[in-house]
C-alpha cells in the first residue's frame, strides 16, 4: 500500500500503521522511523553531521537539516541571506515540514541557471533540499555577481584564502556549541542568562516592547518616590488578595523588588516573548499575559505559608511566554556559557531541552518555598507555565482544527 501523508496534521498512514508527532517527536511509534520525507513519504534516515542534525530520504534522496547545523555545512553568510529571505516570505507553500507538520515556506535558488526551490520552517528552523539543492548552496552567487571561475586569479587566491579561514573556524567550532556573533548575547551569557542563536522575526514586537517599557517605568516611579510603600501597597498580598478592588493582582507585574529582579525578567520577555507575540498575535499574547499571571499569583496565594508578605514582580506572566515558546519551537536553538575562571564554554541546546531544565529547578525551588525558606515564587512560575502550556494546546488544536482531513 502506497503510503499517504496528511498535511499539517502529523499523522502517516502506510499498511495500517500509525506515527502521531507530539511537540518533542513522536508521541508514540509503530514501526515507522521518526520523520518522512515530505516528497515521497519516504523514511528519514539521520546522518552527514556530528550532531545528527541532517536525515536523508533513502528514496527521492532529499536531506533535512537544521538551520544551525546548516551553518556548519555551507558558508555562513549565504545561509544568512537564505533565511532572511525565508522570514520575509508572507504566505507559506503546500509541503509539510516534517518536524513540526506546519506548512513550509517556498524560496527559489538560482544556481549556475537552474531553477531550485528550498523548503524552510519558520517554527522549527528545519530546512528541506531536494536531491541537488543543498549541493548548490555553498556556490550560490547573487544575481549580477561573476562565478569564481570568472574572476580575476588575484581575485580567486583571495576567495581561496577566505574558504581557508572559514574551514579553519569550522574546524575550532565545538559539538556542543558555539559563541555567538552579537555582542550583547555574549556579555549575557557571562551573566549566567541563556541566549537565543536563531528565531529572527518578521515584525515589531510592539506589545513586548510596550509591556517592557511599563515595567520599567513603573520601577522608577515607585524607586522615586516612597519604594517600599509603593511595594507593600501595590504587591500582590494573599491575606488581603482584593484590597485596592482586587488591582494589585495586574499591578504587581509591573513591580520589581530591585535592579537585578527587574532587569533578569526583562531580559527573558525581551528574548522569548517577540516570537511568541508574531505567532500567535497581539489579541492572544495579551491574554496570554494576563491568564498567565493570575494564574500564577493564585497559585502563590495557594501554596504559599507566608501570607503575610507581599509578592511582586512579572516573572509568572513570563513563565507562560517562556513555556509557550519552548512548545511552539521546540528545535530552537539556545545557549549557555560554563566559566571558571578565565576558562569558559558555550554550551547549546534545543528549547525544549531548557524548559525541561528549567521546570526541573523550579520543582526544587517549590519545596523550599513552601517550607518557607526561599524568597523566589517557583509557584508562580509553575502557574503561569501551567497556562503557557494551555495556550498551546488551545492553538495547536484550533490550527489542527482550521486544517481537516481530506475527504
Amino acid at each position: 500500500m502506497n503510503p499517504v501523508v496528511v498535511p499539517n496534521i502529523g499523522r502517516h498512514y502506510q499498511a495500517g500503521q500509525l506515527v502521531r508527532h507530539g511537540p518533542f517527536g513522536p508521541a508514540f511509534r509503530h514501526l515507522n522511523p521518526l520523520y518522512h520525507c515530505p516528497r515521497c513519504a519516504g523514511a528519514l534516515t539521520a546522518g552527514g553531521t556530528s550532531d545528527k542534525k541532517l536525515w536523508e530520504c533513502s528514496s527521492c534522496r532529499g536531506r533535512l537539516v537544521s538551520l544551525y547545523a546548516l551553518r556548519g555545512l555551507c558558508e555562513e553568510r549565504a545561509v544568512n541571506r537564505l533565511w532572511k529571505a525565508v522570514i520575509g516570505r508572507q504566505h507559506p507553500g503546500p509541503v509539510p515540514c516534517p518536524v513540526c507538520q506546519n506548512f513550509m515556506f517556498e524560496l527559489p535558488l538560482a544556481s549556475n541557471g537552474a531553477g531550485l526551490e528550498v523548503d524552510a520552517c519558520r517554527s522549527c528552523h528545519m530546512l528541506w533540499f531536494d536531491t541537488r539543492e543543498m549541493d548548490a548552496l555553498p556556490k550560490w552567487t547573487p544575481a549580477g555577481r561573476s562565478a569564481p571561475d570568472a574572476l580575476p586569479q588575484e581575485a580567486r587566491e583571495r576567495l581561496a584564502l577566505i574558504k581557508v579561514e572559514q574551514i579553519r573556524r569550522e574546524a575550532q567550532r565545538t559539538e556542543d556549541g558555539e559563541m555567538p556573533s552579537e555582542l550583547w548575547q555574549v556579555a549575557a551569557g557571562f551573566l549566567g542568562m541563556p541566549v537565543e542563536y536563531d528565531n529572527p522575526i518578521s515584525i515589531r514586537p510592539l506589545l513586548t516592547w510596550a509591556t517592557a517599557a511599563l515595567c520599567l517605568v513603573f520601577f522608577l516611579i515607585a524607586r522615586a518616590t516612597d519604594f517600599g510603600g509603593v511595594i507593600e501597597s501595590w504587591g500582590f498580598l494573599p491575606e488581603a488578595a482584593f484590597r485596592h478592588f482586587g488591582l494589585t493582582w495586574i499591578t504587581a507585574f509591573f513591580l520589581h523588588a530591585g535592579w537585578l529582579h527587574l532587569v533578569g525578567n526583562l531580559y527573558f520577555l525581551l528574548v522569548f516573548g517577540d516570537n511568541v507575540e508574531e505567532v500567535i498575535g497581539r489579541g492572544r499574547y495579551l491574554l496570554l499575559l494576563l491568564g498567565a499571571t493570575l494564574a500564577g499569583n493564585a497559585l502563590h496565594a495557594l501554596g504559599d505559608p507566608r501570607a503575610d508578605i507581599v509578592c511582586v514582580g512579572a516573572s509568572g506572566g513570563i513563565s507562560g511566554v517562556i513555556t509557550c515558546y519552548a512548545f511552539r519551537f521546540p528545535q530552537a536553538r539556545l545557549g549557555l556559557m560554563f566559566r571558571y575562571y578565565l576558562y569558559f564554554r558555550w554550551f547549546s541546546f534545543p528549547a525544549w531541552g531548557g524548559l525541561v531544565m528549567w521546570g526541573l529547578l523550579q520543582l526544587l525551588l517549590v519545596v523550599q518555598q513552601t517550607a518557607g525558606i526561599s524568597n523566589v515564587s517557583a509557584l508562580a512560575h509553575l502557574g503561569g507555565a501551567a497556562v503557557g502550556f494551555g495556550f498551546w494546546l488551545w492553538m495547536n488544536y484550533a490550527h489542527n482544527k482550521s486544517s481537516p482531513l481530506p475527504a
